[in-house]
C-alpha cells in the first residue's frame, strides 16, 4: 500500500507540473511575438471566472471541516485531493490571470501603435508604455471585441456565483458541500464552452499561427497522469474496504466493497473526471485544426482585424 501510495503522490506531481507548465507556452509565445492576435480574448475571460470557481472548490473540500464531515457522510471517504490539487489551482488562477492581462496589453499597444504611428518612429517608448488611466479607452475598445455572446455568459456566470457565495458565507442558507458541487458545475459548464471562441477564431483565421501547441501536448500528458492518479487512488479504497469488509453467519466476507462500476467511480470523482474527459476532447479537437491548418501558418488572415474598424468608429462617435 505503501508503494501505491508513492506511486499515487508521483502521478500527482507529475499532472501538476505538466497542467501547470501548460500555461507558460502561451505567455512565452506572446512575449516573443510582441502580439496575443492568435489568442481568444473570450476563452481567457471564461477561463478565469472557471479556474476561480475551481479553487474555492478545491480550498473548501481541504480546509473546511464542516464540508469534509459532510462529505464522508455521503460517499463514505474524505474528498480524495491532497495539497498538491491545491497548489495546482492557485496556479492555474494566477497564470490564466496573468495571461489576460498580457492579452489586453499587447492589444492595447498595438491599438496605440495604429493610432499615432509617428509616436512609435519618434519615441518608442511612449508606444510601448501603458497605463490604465491614459490607455482606458483603447482597454475599452478591446474588451469591447469581445463577443456578445460571451459576454452575456459572463454576466449571467457572474450573477449566479455571486448570488451563491452570497447565500452560502452571508446568509448561511446554502450548504458549503452543495455550493461546492454548484462549483464544480459551473466549472465544468466553462470547460466544455471556454475553447469554442479559440477553435471558431482558429477556423476564422484558417491558420493556427501564434498559438502555441506545446500547451496542448503538456495538457493532454498531464490528462493522462491525472487520470492515472484517480483510478490509482480509487483501487487503494477498494483495497482498504477489502480489508475491512464483514464476515456473514455462513463465515463468508461480503464482498460488497469490491462491486466496483464505472458510474460510481466517476460519481465520486466528478469534478476531477470531467476536467480530464473534456480536456482529452478539446485537445483533439485542437490537434485536428493544427493538421488542417498548418500549410496556412505562413499566410496572413484575410478577414483579421486589428481594431482599426472599432476606433475609426470611435472617433466618428466622438465627432
Amino acid at each position: 500500500m505503501s508503494f501505491l501510495k508513492f506511486l499515487s503522490n508521483v502521478f500527482g506531481i507529475t499532472y501538476v507540473c505538466l497542467w501547470s507548465s501548460a500555461f507558460y507556452p502561451t505567455l512565452l509565445m506572446n512575449y516573443k511575438l510582441k502580439s496575443s492576435d492568435a489568442i481568444s480574448l473570450d476563452s481567457l475571460l471564461l477561463n478565469v471566472i472557471g479556474y476561480f470557481s475551481y479553487f474555492i472548490t478545491i480550498y473548501l473540500q481541504l480546509f473546511d471541516t464542516n464540508v469534509i464531515a459532510d462529505y464522508e457522510k455521503v460517499y463514505k471517504t474524505k474528498p480524495i485531493l491532497s495539497m498538491i490539487d491545491f497548489g495546482y489551482a492557485l496556479h492555474c488562477l494566477l497564470c490564466i490571470t496573468v495571461t489576460f492581462f498580457q492579452v489586453v496589453y499587447y492589444r492595447v499597444l498595438k491599438l496605440k501603435s495604429y493610432h499615432d504611428p509617428s509616436t512609435r518612429a519618434h519615441n518608442p517608448g511612449d508606444a510601448n508604455r501603458f497605463s490604465i488611466t491614459g490607455d482606458l479607452k483603447y482597454i475599452v475598445i478591446v474588451l469591447r471585441k469581445i463577443n456578445i455572446s460571451t459576454k452575456y455568459s459572463i454576466i449571467i456566470l457572474l450573477i449566479f456565483l455571486g448570488t451563491c457565495l452570497y447565500r452560502a458565507f452571508i446568509t448561511e442558507s446554502l450548504p458549503l458541500l452543495f455550493l461546492t458541487k454548484i462549483l464544480t458545475m459551473v466549472k465544468l459548464f466553462i470547460n466544455c464552452i471556454k475553447f469554442v471562441p479559440q477553435l471558431l477564431l482558429n477556423y476564422k483565421n484558417k491558420s493556427v499561427k501564434g498559438y502555441p501547441f506545446l500547451a496542448i501536448y503538456l495538457d493532454l500528458a498531464g490528462g493522462m497522469m491525472s487520470f492515472c492518479q484517480i483510478i490509482l487512488d480509487n483501487y487503494m479504497i477498494l483495497l482498504q474496504w477489502k480489508s475491512e469488509r464483514p464476515i456473514n453467519r455462513m463465515g463468508i466476507e461480503i464482498d460488497h466493497s469490491l462491486h466496483f462500476s464505472f458510474f460510481d467511480f466517476v460519481k465520486k470523482n466528478f469534478a476531477k473526471c470531467g476536467l480530464v474527459l473534456v480536456g482529452f476532447f478539446f485537445d483533439f479537437c485542437f490537434l485536428s485544426q493544427k493538421r488542417m491548418y498548418e500549410k496556412n501558418n505562413d499566410l496572413l488572415p484575410s478577414n483579421y482585424n486589428d481594431g482599426s474598424v472599432e476606433l475609426k468608429t470611435l472617433k466618428r462617435e466622438k465627432s
